[in-house]
Formats: structure tokens, sequence, C-alpha cells
């Protein structure tokens, strides 16, 4: 396996028309809160897996609302845009320096003020925030090779349907970066096997089967019976362990809380930097 590098500095490179200004855009350590979440299933944040990817990089966010209208076909001039920025937000103005049509076919582009350097050989993958929504259009994904990379990137998304109003909010999160290796992907192998070559493994799975079914039933009956269950949730794999209690897990291959990444801050000329942390 390729070495990774040891340098594990992310450098953002602010690029405002003059030297005095600071990016519109906001970088944050990504939150692992969603306000879906919050609001309708708080219990989700016990779900390891969804819980560790919304934090598992860095958040771009807006400095202004946005409105996007895609009339539908793939010309350019289907789509419009209007912003608030520097303005009262009940009168909207065009979006062009913030936010355009390149590609056509209702993708909309987010133009950077900043671009980023990471170390040799390590990438950033490009993407929508895990797990947040937009009514009416989705990200797309890229994986850029920032280590040489000295001029900006943009972020795009995709209407999905025409004639739609697409609402993004002052500092919602449009863009998520991620490091990722270089050529990462490559070192590895698909092989597909059937689990009954494997007597252990066939019985920790059967296990496994056994005891979620048994757990999804008690608490759709739970529910329908108009109750509300004691427990909506297993404890196994934020635990490491399969449902005999057998650990598959350690504290070097498994997560239960991130180490909060920081933002610092430097000043232009000189003074004390300034860390932003996760939540």
């Amino acid at each position: 396996m390729k070495e990774i590098a040891r340098d594990k500095t992310i450098t953002l490179w602010q690029t405002p028309f003059n030297q005095h200004e600071v990016s519109k855009y906001d970088v944050k350590p990504a939150s692992g809160k969603r306000d879906w979440i919050d609001r309708e299933i708080p219990h989700m944040y016990r779900c390891l897996p969804v819980l560790i990817a919304n934090q598992s990089g860095w958040t771009v966010h807006l400095p202004c609302d946005v409105e996007v209208l895609w009339r539908g076909g793939g010309s350019q001039k289907n789509i419009h845009f209007w912003t608030d920025i520097g303005r009262r937000p009940e009168i909207k103005q065009p979006a062009n320096n913030l936010v355009d049509s390149i590609f056509g076919a209702g993708i909309f582009t987010f133009f950077f003020d900043f671009f980023i350097r990471t170390p040799h050989k390590i990438n950033l993958l490009v993407r929508g925030a895990p797990n947040f929504f937009v009514d009416g259009a989705h990200p797309l994904e890229g994986l850029v090779e920032t280590d040489w990379l000295n001029y900006t990137f943009t972020m795009n998304w995709r209407a999905t349907r025409p004639d739609h109003l697409i609402r993004f909010r002052k500092d919602d999160p449009i863009c998520f970066i991620q490091p990722m290796p270089h050529r990462y992907g490559e070192e590895f192998d698909l092989k597909v096997r059937s689990v009954y070559e494997d007597h252990e493994l066939l019985a920790s799975y059967q296990a496994n089967e056994k005891s979620r079914d048994q757990f999804r039933q008690q608490v759709k009956e739970t529910y329908q019976r108009g109750e509300k269950p004691a427990q909506v949730w297993q404890r196994h794999y934020f635990d490491g362990i399969d449902a005999r209690g057998v650990a598959g897990a350690s504290e070097e291959n498994h997560t239960v809380k991130t180490h909060h990444s920081t933002v610092t801050r430097c000043p232009f000329g000189h003074g004390d930097s300034q860390k932003d942390q996760t939540e």
C-alpha cells in the first residue's frame, strides 16, 4: 500500500478581489447535526455510520439566500438565479457572481473565491454534505487533485425537476470536502465469495440476522399497539460486537466519536490565529 503523506495540513487560500477582504464563504469543520433529524427523528443520531459520515470533513456555507429556477431543457438560458446578498432580504437581484449555469441541462455552478492545497498525493472529494437535502436539487461529485492545484474549483448541483423554485438558505452547507489519498481505490481488489465457505462467519451472520429480525418485529408490533418502544435501536454496532456478544472491533478500527478537526483562521498581517471546532 502506498505511503500516505505525513503532512496533515490542508491550506485554504482565499482569493478575494483585494488583500483586505476575506472569502464570502465560511468553511467549517463538518457538524454531525442535521435540522431534519433534530426535527423529525432525533434518535437517528445513535446511528454511528450516519453521525460519523456527517462529520468526516469540512463544509462550505452560503453567505446569503439563493433561489434557482430551471425551466427545463438543456440550454443555459433556461435556468435563473436570485440572491439577497448586499440588499434587503425582500429585494432580489441576479446572482451571477455567486452562481451561474455553465453546462446547461439544469446544472448550476457555485463559484468559490478560494482554492485549497493538500499534501502530496492527497486529493479532495468534493460533494454535497452527507444527509443534507435541498428540495428539487441534487449535488454532483468530483475528485480534485488539490496537491498541485493553484486555482479555484467549483461546486455543481443539478435541478431535478423543472418549474420548481429551489431555495438555498444563508449558511446552508452547499459543499463538503473530504481528503482522500491519490488513486486510493485502485489499491484494492473486490473478491466475491459465499458466506457458507466460512463456518464461524456464517454463525455470526445468522445470529445477527435472527436478532435483528426479532427486534424489528417487536418494534413494529409495539407501534401497531399505539405504544412507544422502550428501545428503537440495537447497540451491537455501537459497541463493536455481534449479536452473540463477541467483539469484532477494537479501538484501532471502531469510531464512536470523531476527533474534532479545526479551522485556523490567519488574519492578514500579524496577530493571533483563531480556531473553529466542530460541534
